[in-house]
């Protein structure tokens, strides 16, 4: 695999890394918002904030992991053989 996929790969990272910081920021104020609203904490709103998160890091991670396979494949043809 020679730097230039390398360098593709690592700017796709940083790419979903930054959409998902955006998503996770807009959740966070979402919720607070509700909180504020309602004056006290709701169980079913944290259920579902807790699990929207993290089905949005599962998403992440699945994402960035075909995105390495597909790119490791174009880039060295094999995907095991690590060139410099």
């Amino acid at each position: 695999m020679n730097s230039f996929w390398f360098a593709v790969l690592l700017f796709a990272m940083l790419l979903v890394g930054i959409i998902d910081a955006v998503i996770l920021i807009n959740q966070v104020k979402i919720f607070r918002y509700f909180q504020n609203k309602v004056g006290q904490r709701v169980n079913g709103l944290f259920w579902n904030y807790s699990v929207s998160v993290l089905l949005t890091l599962l998403l992440v991670l699945v994402v960035t992991g075909i995105l390495a396979y597909v790119i490791f494949l174009i880039g060295d043809g094999t995907g095991i053989s690590y060139r410099a």
